[in-house]
């Protein structure tokens, strides 16, 4: 066996136990932000933007840095390129950043921080005039599991970049005496050498909230909230003094808050800011405790511009932060405080600042911290000393969450990290629940989720070929957007397909192929019958045929993946293999039949139709009814009966009927075995006649007619004196495969009728597994499953499907061996 294969081996469990670890953290596969960058490869172009030029500094400019932090990476902005990139407001980039001796990759995309009515006020200015940044948010290329936030002004960038791997990496500006006007620099928190000078947080907690935290604990969390807090920030004027102006402030409170806003994001929870107010002149504030300055802050603005309000201060002595209570929402207490660290100013110190300001809105929305005794099963890590008493937590390997105290540590706060389960569940149910919180005013960008295969370097989806439309493709790394390329598929038809999966040597691995459309156009692939092929394991081409609904219209999207050694699901992050989208539109035939009418039916014509559950009683048509909006599903191989009669004014008179279908769909009634019947009666009764469906029968829509003529038989195109013709359209459904077992008593379904819940019997079925089918009579499949074959005896459960009749077929590989019918009471 090549070494190729067990390098392969070893980045599949690698990536295996990546994911894993990832969907152990949550429900999702992928985190929210990942997800949003995912998604946005569908529908975006990424610039790549180059702007960092890394440059080696003089002795002099180390020493300056070498006692507040090591690992630092000195660069230079190329102003024209900034410029450029603030003007263009591109909607999604890809901006490298030099950091170390690597290259990291910024996968972002533009975001709104900024609420509807945003404006920013001052003391002396009343309403300024303000320019917003460009506000970016994403991961670090090839790590769904980091978060970045950038903001881009005319002439600055900030940001913070986070990963496991390399802790929480600061963007700036160095403000150091001497430095260049476009000098940055580039460092982890991890890296940093001097302590942390915040001392905390002295948020209390409240008095009896115990019982109400732990009902929204209860609640069912972890979706997406609805609901977008607004969040006025306030800068004291220590903060403006050293900004410099209040563009600058506005510009930094800016920058902070989209990284706020993207660990938030992270936990699919929305903020905005409504309103930055800025002190341009002394302020009143106290500058000896948070807790002072927060009730001068809250006692100076009784009403403010938002749901909660946030005094952002440049005190000295490093004083921390603090929230008026835990859940301010809704009621007096809504105010907290952040002091900003005022030591190092001359270092982009954002981490830090990030950190209090996010953990300080995290008491306001609902969380305690995470060294508290309420949480279920008590403190959740061992950071600090417990709040309440009880035995502290276990160590945060991967470093701390927002709501700890970690940064004290040495296991320091990892934004990438978030809010952790308890916290992020409290944070979004508080929330939701609050009825004073109103939605988002921001953008929406509507649109599928991302799917895409992590590693496609050695297998991939070389080709496609669906109904005459072929693609060949070679690598496209995870994901390749091909809706330009649109498939014509007819609605009640079988639609071939071939799929070939690359490889980038001789040796081939076992692939599973996915083919998902979105019938309803719901921008989803999740409804029932929308996952229309399977192809089990394969190592080279692979046919097979699906059936598309007769009611299909309009265009909509399909997505095929190929994901290695199991099948994919639709909006999945994997391993090994690629995923591929593309357009469909719905064509329905145009086939023009030749008329056929009766000249005069006032006195006889057809008064009654009834085959395979359809059934209509009418008077005279006026010698022709167009009845094709009604569709009727028939099955090849199938005998049927139906139920005719005529309708008469005077004495009934001898009347000759003939009926016909078009079975192989080229427009007349003119081929072999096109013709159901020829019969004569002199009676109003009923006529029973009785026919099968070719096995060559073509599967779709197609036409039926039936004519009745007085005095003779008719033909399929005449136009007689008396008498009335009708025409309906067909839907033949899919059928067996020649070859194949028909249905028959190798298969028997127990009980029968049944709620849902029954045996499957299969005679002389010697594989491990059943692949089951269950089709409604439209054709969709409203069940699919793998079920363990003992001794050719299956379980099924498909309570929830409505009731009805259903057909079931067993599958081996891909093809059918085996169906049969049953009722869903």
């Amino acid at each position: 066996m090549s070494s190729q294969f067990f390098v392969k081996c070893a980045m599949y469990l690698c990536s295996f136990l990546i994911i894993t670890n990832i969907a152990a953290q949550s429900s999702e596969i992928i985190k929210p932000v990942a997800r949003e960058i995912s998604e946005s490869k569908l529908k975006k172009d990424f610039s790549k933007i180059e702007i960092f030029n890394p440059f080696t500094p003089s002795t002099e400019r180390v020493m300056q840095t070498d006692a507040f932090a090591t690992n630092i990476t000195f660069t230079t902005v190329d102003a024209g390129v900034l410029e450029s990139l603030y003007n263009e407001k591109k909607d999604a980039i890809s901006l490298s950043i030099p950091y170390r001796d690597e290259v990291l990759e910024l996968e972002l995309i533009q975001v709104h921080i900024l609420s509807s009515g945003f404006k920013v006020t001052s003391a002396l200015g009343g309403d300024e005039a303000y320019n917003p940044g460009i506000y970016y948010r994403g991961i670090i290329k090839d790590d769904p599991n980091s978060i970045v936030a950038i903001s881009i002004f005319q002439n600055e960038i900030f940001g913070v970049a986070s990963s496991q791997k390399d802790g929480n990496i600061n963007i700036g500006r160095n403000k150091k005496p001497g430095a260049l006007e476009n000098e940055y620099i580039l460092y982890s928190d991890k890296d940093i050498l001097v302590d942390y000078e915040n001392k905390g947080c002295a948020t209390p907690e409240p008095e009896g909230y115990e019982s109400t935290f732990h009902d929204l604990l209860e609640t069912s969390g972890g979706t997406r909230i609805d609901k977008c807090p607004k969040v006025y920030l306030e800068a004291d004027y220590d903060l403006y003094v050293n900004k410099g102006s209040v563009t600058s402030t506005s510009n930094y409170l800016t920058s902070i808050f989209n990284n706020s806003a993207a660990i938030y994001a992270n936990e699919d929870v929305p903020i905005e800011i409504s309103e930055i107010f800025v002190w341009n002149t002394a302020d009143s504030y106290s500058t000896a405790t948070s807790f002072n300055a927060l009730t001068d802050f809250k006692i100076n603005r009784p009403t403010f511009n938002g749901d909660i309000a946030h005094l952002i201060a440049m005190d000295p002595g490093g004083l921390g932060g603090v929230a008026y209570t835990i859940n301010g929402l809704c009621n007096t207490y809504k105010y907290c405080y952040s002091d900003v660290n005022s030591t190092y100013s001359d270092f982009p110190t954002y981490s830090w600042t990030v950190m209090v300001i996010t953990h300080e809105m995290g008491h306001l929305f609902g969380s305690y911290h995470t060294h508290s005794c309420n949480w279920v099963g008590g403190a959740i890590d061992n950071c600090y000393t417990t709040e309440g008493g009880c035995p502290a937590g276990p160590a945060p390997v991967g470093g701390g969450t927002i709501m700890s105290y970690c940064h004290l540590t040495a296991y320091g706060i990892n934004f990438s990290n978030g809010f952790g389960a308890q916290p992020g569940n409290a944070i979004r149910n508080t929330i939701t629940a609050a009825a004073c919180i109103e939605g988002a005013t921001g953008e929406t960008d509507p649109g599928y989720c991302a799917s895409l295969g992590v590693n496609s370097e050695y297998e991939w989806i070389q080709s496609i070929s669906i109904n005459g439309v072929s693609n060949v493709s070679d690598n496209n790394f995870g994901y390749a957007d091909f809706s330009a390329l649109t498939a014509e598929l007819a609605p009640g038809e079988m639609v071939n397909v071939t799929l070939t999966p690359g490889y980038i040597s001789a040796t081939a691995y076992p692939e599973y192929f996915s083919i998902w459309i979105d019938y309803n156009n719901d921008l989803d692939f999740n409804d029932v019958g929308e996952n229309v092929y399977n192809s089990g394991s394969v190592t080279s081409s692979v046919s097979g045929t699906f059936y598309v609904p007769a009611a299909a219209n309009g265009e909509t999207k399909m997505r095929i993946a190929m994901k290695y050694n199991a099948g994919a699901t639709t909006c999945e992050l994997f391993s090994y293999g690629e995923v591929e989208d593309y357009s469909v539109s719905f064509i329905a035939s145009d086939l023009n039949y030749c008329n056929a009418k009766g000249v005069s039916a006032l006195t006889e014509w057809i008064d009654k139709i009834e085959l395979n559950g359809f059934i209509r009683n009418s008077s005279s048509d006026g010698g022709y009814y167009d009845g094709t909006a009604n569709v009727i599903d028939l099955m090849p191989g199938n005998a049927y009966s139906i139920k005719y009669s005529a309708g008469f004014t005077l004495l009934p008179t001898r009347e000759f009927y003939k009926a016909w279908i078009d079975y192989n769909q080229d427009g007349d009634f003119e081929d072999s075995g096109e013709e159901l019947f020829a019969r004569k009666s002199k009676s109003a009764n009923n006529i029973n006649s009785s026919f099968t469906v070719p096995a060559s029968a073509l599967t779709g829509k197609t036409m039926f007619r039936i004519a009745m003529k007085n005095g003779a038989y008719p033909s399929p195109c005449e136009t007689f004196l008396v008498g009335e013709v009708e025409d309906y359209t067909i839907n033949i459904l899919p059928g067996l495969q020649a070859g194949l077992k028909s249905e028959d008593s190798d298969l028997q379904v127990y009980p029968n009728p049944n709620d849902g819940l029954f045996q499957l019997v299969l005679n002389n079925y010697a594989e491990e597994n059943m692949l089951i089918k269950i089709y409604d009579m439209t054709g969709r499949i409203v069940y699919t499953s793998i079920e363990p074959n003992t001794n050719g005896i299956a379980a099924i459960d498909c309570n929830s499907i409505a009731s009805g009749l259903y057909m079931i077929r067993i599958y081996n590989d891909t093809q059918c061996i085996a169906s049969a019918k049953f009722i869903k009471e």
